[in-house]
């Protein structure tokens, strides 16, 4: 029996429900995709998407983890040394930007140096919510669709 992507979207389907299946077209041959890129890919709300990888997770579909306080740290001690792709695909360091010849591996465009200033900005005012109650998801996902 020939494993076809017509049979692994209908088992998918069936276990996960119909309303992954964008979400896991999107993901095939990804890895390292943030849980808001794929919202927005997919053109569903983020709580959706969640709640679709959780499920998809839950089956080993999917693996993740999360990024929280220690991004903070990363972006401090990495001023000035991201690189992102003009589509939002990728965003890496300066080492990875090297490897991967300042080519995002998405789409092929040329990375942009980024001023992570304001990331960082942005992040001490979520940790500072975070602290007063309020929460702070991210997540990125490795798909295995």
């Amino acid at each position: 029996m020939k494993l076809t992507n017509t049979k692994v979207y209908d088992t998918v389907k069936e276990v996960i429900g119909e309303d992954s299946l964008k979400i896991i077209e999107y993901l095939k041959d990804k890895k390292n995709i943030s849980d808001f890129k794929i919202a927005e890919k997919v053109d569903k709300d983020i709580h959706e998407v969640r709640n679709i990888l959780y499920r998809l997770y839950n089956f080993n579909l999917v693996s993740y983890y999360r990024k929280k306080d220690r991004q903070l740290r990363e972006e401090e001690a990495n001023i000035g040394n991201f690189y992102l792709c003009p589509n939002a695909c990728v965003r890496v360091g300066f080492d990875k930007a090297v490897d991967l010849e300042y080519r995002c591996p998405e789409c092929g465009n040329i990375l942009n140096h980024q001023d992570n200033t304001k990331t960082i900005d942005f992040l001490r005012t979520k940790i500072k919510e975070l602290q007063n109650g309020h929460a702070l998801g991210n997540g990125r996902v490795k798909g295995r669709a």
